[in-house]
């Protein structure tokens, strides 16, 4: 049977849990990747990912060391009836980081081709950006592993 006792039980101190994505909020963030993505239904979208400030020494990113900084995704859809606002986003971010024209002079056939080329207007571009939402895959553990059912 069991004694159940505390005499010389000793609280073990957990480190906090430091997210490596950006929380919700203002943050300064340059644009890192700008790469087209399919859902799970077949949707073709724009993933912007965006990368806020260098972390101190033992931070260390889901993906690697490609990041140095917390990330945050943002999905813009390109399906006929998600157009509309996908493209409105894309003028607000454009006219913001002074690059409309380069945004307005693409042309593409096909989404793919147009996210393509997209990337060389947006990516290194840093400007403050605010974040809404929460991480949707789940906490991660301090080894950059996801807890089940997570």
């Amino acid at each position: 049977m069991t004694e159940f006792s505390t005499t010389g039980h000793e609280v073990e101190e957990k480190k906090p849990y430091n997210s490596p994505f950006l929380a919700p909020g203002i943050h300064e963030a340059v644009i890192r990747n700008v790469e087209f993505v399919t859902s799970k239904s077949g949707t073709g979208g724009i993933q912007f990912t965006h990368e806020g400030a260098p972390q101190p020494e033992g931070f260390v990113h889901p993906k690697g060391n490609q990041y140095k900084g917390k990330t945050a995704n943002t999905t813009y859809w390109m399906s006929e009836k998600a157009w509309k606002y996908t493209k409105n986003n894309l003028v607000i971010i454009a006219d913001k980081l002074g690059a409309r024209a380069a945004l307005d002079a693409v042309k593409a056939p096909d989404p793919a081709s147009y996210v393509a080329a997209l990337a060389p207007i947006f990516v290194g571009k840093v400007a403050r950006w605010k974040f809404a939402g929460e991480e949707s895959l789940g906490k991660m553990k301090d080894d950059g592993t996801r807890y089940p059912n997570g």
